[in-house]
């Protein structure tokens, strides 16, 4: 059985989005999941989708967060989706 993938939609030289990666590899530890990096500046749709919200935390399909991401939330929230996510064999 394989971790859940948590997605942390981001692009380079963004603070916001480094300060939402530390945060992620913090409860990764604590939470069983992965972390997948998407830079939305590689796929025009995701840039048109995000450029204004990022970073933009997912589990499977479910976006859990956008900036500005509260570190006191973020916990909680990723804790509820990932027991909503479905498990893959």
């Amino acid at each position: 059985m394989s971790l859940p993938e948590v997605t942390l939609f981001r692009r380079r030289n963004c603070g916001l989005c480094d300060d939402a990666l530390v945060e992620l590899r913090d409860l990764a530890r604590d939470l069983p999941f992965t972390i997948v990096e998407r830079d939305i500046d590689d796929d025009p749709e995701l840039q048109s989708r995000y450029n204004d919200v990022i970073p933009v935390i997912a589990v499977g399909d479910t976006e859990i967060a956008h900036a500005p991401i509260d570190p006191t939330e973020i916990g909680p929230l990723l804790a509820w989706a990932l027991g909503n996510a479905v498990e893959t064999p």
